[in-house]
């Protein structure tokens, strides 16, 4: 996945995810946690937050979070995916 060329340390990050944590998991081999809110804005950012996460991946593509910033945006044979990374601590 492009996260590992971008963060080589990205296996000491909190990385959480929307809809394919195990998958992730799997691939990236760490501990990806899984996210499930149908709110893409204010609530999700301070959960994010709250978890300290440093990524967050997403299929949504409407996400509005104001504490991080859009990183990579790309295709995907399951779809749109969209990374994020924390900018503000």
């Amino acid at each position: 996945m492009w996260l590992r060329s971008y963060d080589p340390n990205y296996k000491n990050k909190v990385i959480y995810t929307d809809y394919f944590w195990p998958q992730l998991s799997w691939y990236l081999k760490i501990d990806v946690k899984g996210i499930s809110t149908p709110d893409t804005g204010e609530y999700l950012n301070t959960e994010l937050k709250n978890q300290k996460a440093d990524y967050y991946i997403s299929m949504v593509q409407t996400v509005n979070l104001k504490d991080y910033v859009k990183i990579k945006d790309f295709k995907t044979k399951f779809g749109n995916v969209a990374v994020y990374k924390r900018v503000n601590n």
